[in-house]
């Protein structure tokens, strides 16, 4: 058989049957593609339920707390007991995990506000968003700080408890603004960073012996902690602030009143929830 493979001249009708092999060979892939985008979207989509449930439970419980007036001492034993009250290591390290993250709303400088600091945080996070749909170019200072809404809230939690009062915009803008300077000129971060360059250097001059390279290995190895306090610059208000947006933004899940520890599994419900959720043992464990 004659050698085609370099004949410029092409046969359409072959090309066109060799086209749909090849296309019927790759079919798989696409099906195994379009399943797992698929799969992906049912996970976020989960993610995002599981996040919302969260949500309720902790508003729920500050209320709790608020009613019930619990000190401070008392919110950390009731704590304490449901994670010790898990069978197994694994669940309770998840129930250690959120029933901490409980604990900052359910916390009394904190449990009165939760219901508004949540409003003001979906304010704020789709204030940002909406103008970077607008704008690409537009800063994502929310985003940058604190990467999720969730962890977002929580950090305003803390905020609060720490004493900083977040009541607009702009007190969460500034808020956002320190939380990504603190971060940024965090000193144990910044050496682990260094570190990592000073391997790469190292490896570097092992097969590129320059003077230049092992002159800054050793520059980066004299820098300490103490080194880096020092020369870190004071936090600048640099940060734009983004107009808010007038339209009305979703208002957290509504508490009901007369709130007991025997309606919390009611009130935590979401049909749209991982059944697996280890949230809903927290639920199970408060109300007996």
């Amino acid at each position: 058989m004659a050698d085609t493979t370099n004949n410029t001249s092409l046969d359409a009708t072959r090309i066109a049957n060799l086209a749909q092999h090849v296309r019927g060979v790759l079919a798989s892939f696409t099906t195994a593609r379009d399943e797992n985008a698929l799969a992906r979207k049912r996970a976020q989509d989960a993610s995002d339920s599981e996040v919302n449930v969260r949500e309720v439970i902790i508003t729920t419980l500050a209320d709790y707390s608020q009613v019930q007036q619990l000190t401070e001492n008392e919110i950390t034993a009731i704590a304490a007991k449901v994670v010790t009250s898990e069978n197994d290591e694994a669940s309770q390290r998840t129930i250690q995990q959120f029933i901490g993250e409980c604990k900052r709303a359910m916390n009394p400088k904190v449990r009165a506000r939760v219901p508004s600091l949540i409003a003001l945080r979906d304010l704020c996070w789709t204030s940002e968003l909406e103008h970077k749909k607008a704008d690409s170019t537009e800063p994502t200072p929310f985003r940058d700080a604190f990467k999720r809404k969730y962890h977002m809230m929580l950090a305003m939690f803390d905020a609060e408890a720490s004493g900083r009062s977040l009541n607009d915009h702009p007190d969460v803008l500034a808020f956002a603004e320190y939380t990504s300077e603190v971060q940024r000129t965090n000193t144990a971060k910044v050496l682990k960073r260094l570190e990592g360059i000073t391997k790469e250097l190292i490896s570097f001059h092992k097969d590129f012996p320059v003077d230049d390279i092992s002159v800054c290995i050793d520059a980066l190895q004299a820098v300490d902690a103490k080194a880096l306090k020092a020369a870190r610059p004071k936090p600048a208000s640099n940060v734009v602030q983004l107009p808010v947006p007038t339209k009305t933004v979703a208002q957290p899940a509504k508490v009901p009143e007369n709130l007991t520890a025997e309606n919390l599994a009611d009130l935590a419900a979401d049909p749209d929830a991982d059944e697996s959720n280890p949230v809903d043992e927290l639920i199970d464990e408060l109300a007996a």
